[in-house]
């Protein structure tokens, strides 16, 4: 089985949670705002897929293109280009933020066994996610995706 989806607009990474007020601590409103993106595209994509939340003992994978646009200083003959990112945030912590607002996609977090990602400077206008989720229900998916992991 498998669902992808785009979700658009800059990622925002999750930052650690902050301490601190009358119910022990935060995250910040432009982070709840995203996990709530991310949830509503993760189940638009879920219901146009007619996807089945996989049994909780099946492998996920789980692929990512993190997109930001170029910045404004950057030179034109670039600007038109795709290219890895090289800077902040960390790649991880926008991974957090997603993986947070896909529940919606299986049973359990642990469920996810395997992540690809990278983290990309783009044209402007093509900024945001793409995401593919993707069950390893048997054993030739399974092999499938250990051998990129572990060629040889």
């Amino acid at each position: 089985m498998k669902v992808s989806f785009h979700i658009p607009g800059i990622p925002v990474p999750k930052q650690s949670f902050r301490a601190g007020g009358r119910f022990g601590g935060w995250q910040p409103k432009r982070v709840t705002q995203y996990k709530k993106l991310v949830q509503a595209v993760a189940l638009k994509a879920k219901i146009e897929a007619d996807w089945v939340k996989p049994k909780s003992c099946t492998p996920v994978l789980v692929r990512f293109i993190f997109a930001w646009p170029w910045p404004k200083a950057t030179k034109k003959s670039l600007r038109d280009s795709r290219a890895f990112r090289v800077t902040t945030p960390d790649i991880d912590n926008v991974e957090k933020a997603c993986l947070d607002g896909m529940g919606c996609l299986w049973e359990d977090d642990r469920q996810v066994t395997a992540v690809f990602k990278a983290k990309l400077n783009v044209p402007r206008g093509q900024e945001g996610v793409t995401v593919i989720v993707e069950t390893l229900e048997d054993k030739h998916e399974q092999a499938r995706c250990l051998g990129v992991i572990h060629p040889g």
